[in-house]
């Protein structure tokens, strides 16, 4: 169904016939993982001076305690555990189940939720003229609003947004997905966000 650098997601029936996807990660890719970052913990000083306005050995730190997180898919379905049961009473917002006896470090168990793709739902709305466009915005509203939601009420953040973790389901709703870099938000910095908005 969808393919990235660290794992294949793919379509699978249960034997009580529930359909379900399975995230798989990539053989070998903690090993190489491992290497890239070893290199860049090596460079990021060195290159520090070439790039002053750039924080390199932060960045390197933070992107070693990101994707180690990434790695660990059990980690993953507890935090999309913890988002759908935050989700579960918003009309507008799905995020599919876990099922924790097929999951393990490796391999994720989701229920499978079918919609259409974020960028060809949005192409579509711009063809459709008015009534596509009051979909777009019924669909960023959602979207802008779930993120608000997230940040300023759970204080929990899903913090990889790119189109590929989103579906468009009918209403337009929206399905997120790939909860393996989430970020949360203590109270003090919640309420700083609140009082910058």
């Amino acid at each position: 169904i969808a393919a990235a650098s660290l794992a294949q997601v793919h379509g699978a029936e249960l034997a009580d016939g529930t359909r379900v996807v399975v995230k798989v990660q990539v053989p070998g890719v903690e090993r190489d993982v491992e290497t890239d970052l070893r290199a860049f913990k090596v460079l990021a000083p060195l290159l520090a001076e070439l790039f002053p306005e750039l924080d390199l050995v932060s960045i390197a730190a933070e992107l070693d305690r990101g994707i180690r997180e990434e790695l660990d898919f059990s980690d993953e379905a507890q935090r999309a555990g913890e988002f759908a049961a935050r989700f579960a009473d918003h009309p507008s917002v799905r995020v599919p189940g876990v099922h924790l006896g097929l999951t393990a470090r490796r391999v994720l168990t989701l229920d499978r939720v079918d919609g259409e793709r974020l960028m060809p739902f949005l192409e579509a709305c711009e063809a459709r003229g008015a009534e596509g466009e009051a979909d777009r915005d019924r669909l960023f509203a959602t979207l802008v609003g779930s993120f608000c939601t997230q940040v300023l009420e759970h204080g929990v953040f899903h913090a990889d947004p790119h189109p590929g973790n989103f579906l468009v389901l009918p209403g337009p709703n929206l399905a997120i997905f790939d909860f393996g870099c989430v970020v949360t938000y203590p109270p003090e910095l919640r309420r700083g966000y609140a009082s910058l908005a």
